[in-house]
C-alpha cells in the first residue's frame, strides 16, 4: 500500500543543526524583507496587530482556507468576509462586490502547491487601498522569491506536512520595511519556544515518518482497516483542543530560527517529479483541481510540483475504494482544509465533496503510476 503522503523532512540536517550549529546571523535575511516566525499563524497574528486594524475593519479570505488562519482572525476579533471560488478554486467574481470602506486586508491562498499568476488581481485590490497578502504556505518550491512582486506580504510555511519541512516555523515577507521593523519589535516581546519542545516534535514526526514506508504502511493498513484514516489524521496533527492565540505568540527556538534563515538561499527540491508523468496518463476527460496550473510555464525544478493532487469524480467513494484495493491509499477529504462559509455562499462544499486526493509519491515507479491512472480513467 502506497501511503497517502510522505514527509518531506531532512531529519539528518535538522538533528545536526540542533546538536552542532551556532547561531546564524540574520541581517541579510531581514534586509531582504523576511521575518522568521514560530509559524505562519504567528506571523499572521503579528501582521494583523502591526497594521493597526480598527475593530470595524474587515479581512477578506478565500472560502477555502486553513482552519488555523480563520482562528487567528477570530481571536483578534476581526470580521471575515469570504471570497467565492470557481470550480478550479480561483476567485470567480468582480472584487468590487466584496469591498467597502472597512475592507483593509485580503489573504489570497495558492492551493495544493500549484502557482497561478495573480499580479492583476493584486493590483486591483491595491487600487482600492487594500493590503494584499499572498499565502504560499502550500506552494513553497525551493526559494522565497515565488510570490508576486506586487504583493504587500507573503507567507511561507515549513510545518510538518509541507514541502521541504522543518517540522515547524514560518517566514513572512514584507515589502514595507517600517512594517517589518514593527513586527520584529513585537516578536521580540514574545517568549521563546523551548528547544526541548521543538526536539520532541521532530522526534515524533521522525517516528511517524518510519510508519510511512510502503511495507510498514501496508501492514498497518491491514491491521487497522477502516480505522486507518482516523489514526493517520491523529498522528499527523500538530495541534489538538481549542485554539488559544497565546499558543502562537512565541519566538521560534534558536535551532529552528537558524534553519529558517538558511531558507533565504534557493535549493533544488529533491526527488523526481511524478506529477507530470501521471498527468500524461490521464484521459482528457479527467478533471483535476490543478489542471489550470499544469500548463503554465515553470522553471525546470518546480513544474507542477503539487503539494496535494486531487481529481474530480462523480462517485468519489467508489474511486477511492478502488484505488485502495489496488494499493493506493487515496482519500476523499483532508483535515488540512476548512470550508468556512456563510449562509449565502454554500457552493464550495460541492466543489470539494467530489475530490479524491492521490498518493502521487516521488518513489512511485512508472508501472504503479500507469496502474493508478488506469483506475482513475475507468471510474472518475
Amino acid at each position: 500500500m502506497y501511503p497517502r503522503k510522505t514527509l518531506d523532512i531532512p531529519f539528518a540536517k535538522i538533528f545536526k543543526n540542533i546538536l552542532f550549529n551556532k547561531d546564524k546571523e540574520g541581517a541579510r535575511f531581514e534586509q531582504e524583507g523576511y521575518l522568521a516566525c514560530f509559524s505562519v499563524r504567528s506571523g499572521f497574528d503579528l501582521l494583523i496587530n502591526s497594521l493597526g486594524l480598527a475593530p470595524e475593519h474587515k479581512i477578506l479570505m478565500s472560502e477555502v482556507n486553513i482552519k488555523g488562519m480563520v482562528d487567528v482572525v477570530e481571536a483578534n476579533h476581526k470580521s471575515i468576509q469570504l471570497i467565492s471560488l470557481d470550480d478550479d478554486l480561483d476567485i470567480d467574481a468582480d472584487i468590487d462586490e466584496y469591498l467597502d470602506e472597512n475592507t483593509k486586508l485580503v489573504v489570497i491562498a495558492q492551493l495544493f502547491g500549484g502557482y497561478k499568476n495573480i499580479d492583476a488581481l493584486i493590483q486591483k485590490f491595491q487600487a482600492k487601498g487594500v493590503f494584499v497578502v499572498e499565502d504560499l504556505s502550500q506552494a513553497y518550491q525551493g526559494n522565497l522569491k515565488r510570490h508576486s512582486p506586487y504583493c504587500d506580504a507573503a507567507f511561507y510555511s515549513f510545518g510538518p506536512l509541507k514541502t521541504a519541512s522543518l517540522v515547524g516555523g514560518g517566514i513572512v515577507y514584507l515589502k514595507d520595511k517600517a512594517l517589518l521593523k514593527r513586527m520584529q519589535q513585537a516578536l521580540l516581546s514574545y517568549p521563546k519556544q523551548a528547544e526541548l519542545t521543538y526536539v520532541s516534535k521532530v522526534i515524533k514526526f521522525y517516528l511517524f515518518h518510519l510508519l510511512l514506508h510502503k511495507q510498514v504502511y501496508s501492514l498497518i493498513s491491514r491491521l487497522l482497516g477502516d480505522k486507518l484514516t482516523s489514526v493517520v489524521n491523529r498522528l499527523s496533527q500538530t495541534n489538538s483542543g481549542p485554539f488559544d492565540i497565546e499558543s502562537v505568540r512565541l519566538q521560534p527556538c534558536s535551532s529552528l530560527k537558524r534553519m529558517l534563515i538558511e531558507k533565504e538561499l534557493p535549493v533544488e527540491l529533491q526527488g523526481e517529479n511524478k506529477y507530470e508523468s501521471l498527468i500524461k496518463q490521464l484521459d482528457s476527460h479527467i478533471s483535476f483541481v490543478n489542471k489550470s496550473y499544469a500548463h503554465q510555464k515553470y522553471t525546470k525544478d518546480e513544474s507542477t510540483h503539487f503539494w496535494l493532487f486531487a481529481v474530480r469524480s462523480q462517485n468519489s467513494a467508489a474511486l477511492m475504494n478502488a484505488l485502495r484495493l489496488q494499493g493506493f491509499d487515496a482519500f476523499d477529504r483532508t483535515n488540512l482544509l476548512l470550508i468556512h462559509q456563510d449562509a449565502e455562499k454554500a457552493n464550495t462544499a460541492g466543489k470539494l465533496a467530489d475530490l479524491v486526493y492521490l498518493p502521487c509519491l516521488k518513489k512511485m515507479n512508472q508501472k504503479s503510476l500507469v496502474k493508478m491512472a488506469e483506475t482513475i480513467n475507468r471510474l472518475a
